[in-house]
């Protein structure tokens, strides 16, 4: 898919490579057939001819991701020293590279500006929509290029202090010398975005593998403790939910198949509306077995409880709230009222198709492919050649409470070829 950003002539970026000095590239409508309609690829070529007029290093290239083509910056640095920052300039508001905050301003978000000692710009929100303010940090910087904004009050700056809270509270304190006194609408959505000016480098990512050479004759290698196998969405994953929140439409979550076991249990299940014990007669009482073949079958009684039984035999199904039981068998435990009761597909285990079209759900090794790894570096590696490995944890994202020092469900644990 061709990724459409609307850029004007004059937009302008402004980037840091490997913490130099900043690098500012200017869009001119001349560089593409269509500057409000330019093509990701325009975008990265014109990225990369600025940086490379103004003779300094780094560029811009397209990738795919998800079907759609992006612009990824790169420094043309290697090794851990390498980084990448965007600090501004109005054409961010359209790339919008990392990060943006997440605020909430609109339209109608009504801003008071005022200027402070020392050159800065306190803007206060006085009006319409909550622009959650909360969410911004000093540090970040603020690109305010809104048509409702005096010419001196537009341009990126940089955020010195931010408070949230109630309106009339509620502030962002910015450097701007030039600025003047306003209160104005915001007018459209994007007329003011937040952003956290992220330096990007290789062990920034969550996880990641790097090999350097710091030495003569020596080489650091780092790779993570595990090797990436678990899904963090829910399609195709196992999650538990405390809320009971059902799967998305078409989200068909894995399947536990116990293949050990005589029988292969089907989606068809009812609840019992009165108790059973050793003495219960053979006919069972449930809430609605209308699904339930009236033919000769087998049950599941309490499936998964410390009161399983089964799998019984079944006769017939005279009414949709009574199943009569085999007249031979006599219940051996206790079920009280609204025990599951399930019915019996076969009295053989369940074989999922190995291919993966019945979602079977697969415990796996996450340390292996990283042990793998080791023993393959230190197999090829030249005679003489130090090998240095060094294994990452890789944080706690995903896991419960994850970001939280002291409550996160962080293991620490983590199995090496020598645990084996």
């Amino acid at each position: 898919m061709s990724l459409s950003l609307a850029l004007e002539n004059g937009d302008n970026l402004i980037l840091l490579f490997d913490d130099s000095e900043p690098v500012e590239v200017t869009f001119s409508s001349t560089q593409f057939q269509n500057i409000n309609a330019a093509s990701a690829q325009e975008v990265s070529d014109a990225i990369t001819k600025s940086i490379r007029k103004a003779g300094r290093t780094g560029a811009a290239f397209l990738r795919e991701e998800n079907g759609n083509n992006k612009v990824v910056l790169i420094s043309s640095t290697d090794g851990p020293s390498s980084s990448v920052r965007v600090l501004g300039g109005k054409a961010q508001n359209v790339l919008k590279f990392d990060k943006i905050r997440p605020t909430s301003a609109d339209s109608t978000t009504q801003w008071t500006l005022a200027q402070e000692a020392g050159g800065s710009i306190k803007a206060t929100w006085t009006g319409g929509a909550d622009p959650a303010l909360g969410r911004v940090k000093v540090g970040d910087y603020v690109n305010i290029y809104g048509s409702a904004f005096d010419l001196v009050n537009r341009g990126t700056f940089n955020i010195v202090a931010a408070q949230g809270g109630n309106i009339g509270e509620a502030y962002i304190e910015y450097e701007n010398p030039n600025g003047i006194p306003q209160t104005t609408l915001q007018g459209t959505a994007d007329a003011i975005l937040f952003f956290n000016a992220q330096k990007r480098i290789l062990t920034t990512n969550e996880r990641y593998a790097a090999a350097f050479q710091t030495s003569p004759r020596t080489i650091e290698v780092f790779m993570p403790a595990t090797t990436k196998i678990v899904r963090r969405d829910r399609k195709g994953a196992a999650h538990i939910y405390g809320d009971n929140t059902p799967s998305l439409t078409n989200q068909n979550g894995p399947y536990a198949y116990d293949i050990t076991v005589g029988y292969t249990i089907s989606d068809k299940a009812a609840l019992t509306t009165e108790s059973l014990n050793v003495n219960s007669d053979a006919i069972l009482f449930v809430d609605d077995a209308s699904d339930f073949p009236d033919d000769t079958g087998y049950l599941m009684i309490g499936l998964g409880t410390s009161h399983q039984e089964g799998p019984v035999p079944y006769i017939s199904r005279p009414s949709s709230q009574t199943i009569r039981i085999n007249p031979s068998y006599k219940f051996k435990k206790t079920h009280p009222i609204g025990t599951d009761i399930a019915l019996v597909s076969k009295l053989a285990p369940p074989f999922p198709n190995k291919d993966g079209t019945d979602l079977p759900f697969f415990l796996t090794d996450s340390i292996a492919g990283r042990i793998y790894a080791e023993k393959l570096i230190k197999e090829i590696t030249a005679t003489g050649i130090v090998v240095v490995i060094y294994v990452l944890y890789p944080n706690d994202v995903g896991l419960g409470k994850w970001g939280d020092s002291v409550n996160s469900e962080k293991y620490y644990i983590w199995g090496t070829e020598e645990d084996l």
